[in-house]
């Protein structure tokens, strides 16, 4: 899905296998000039969603990639096996990210944020009542990585960073199994 509009409501929806060679697997939004651009997703699963590479370095955000200040709201909904090559196995985003209820499983990033990429955009991430179990990336932050964030009353299990070997021999300092 293409969001460039102030307002889109994703509820009750299955989104399985879905791909993309840029941002957002499963969606892609930007505000195209608007005051405001909102998403609001409820009782949705997420599986096996991925971005994979164009080699322009925009393969952020498995499921959602958000650009130019849109705001996301996610209430009881379910992320399993999402990955993306770059950062942001779900989500990659430079506005408001809201986050109740939900559920994080498997998800990966060839980056950052096995979960949940920042970046060091302007971005605000709030995140109650989920959990977050077996998520993966590669160099910083199992779960989460960027700047300014917010977890309350939220369960971390097995999440990780990689701490293998590089190929020149060297320990590959992975950084916060959750942020």
């Amino acid at each position: 899905i293409y969001v460039s509009v102030p307002y889109t409501v994703i509820s009750n929806c299955n989104f399985t296998r879905n791909s993309a060679v840029n941002g957002g697997g499963a969606v892609y939004a930007r505000n195209a000039g608007h005051k405001y651009t909102n998403i609001y997703v409820t009782n949705s699963t997420f599986t096996n969603n991925s971005v994979t590479s164009n080699n322009d370095g925009s393969i952020s955000g498995g499921v959602f990639h958000t650009y130019n200040t849109v705001d996301l709201h996610v209430k009881s909904s379910t992320f399993t096996g999402n990955s993306a090559v770059g950062s942001g196995g779900i989500f990659r985003s430079s506005g408001l990210l809201e986050i109740d209820d939900c559920e994080f499983y498997s998800n990966r990033a060839g980056d950052d944020g096995g979960c949940i990429f920042m970046g060091n955009t302007v971005g605000v991430l709030t995140v109650t009542n989920s959990k977050f179990e077996d998520n993966y990336a590669r160099r910083w932050g199992g779960v989460v990585m960027g700047y300014g964030y917010r977890f309350e009353s939220c369960t971390f299990n097995n999440n990780k960073v990689n701490t293998s070997l590089s190929a020149s021999g060297k320990a590959n300092t992975g950084r916060g199994g959750v942020m």
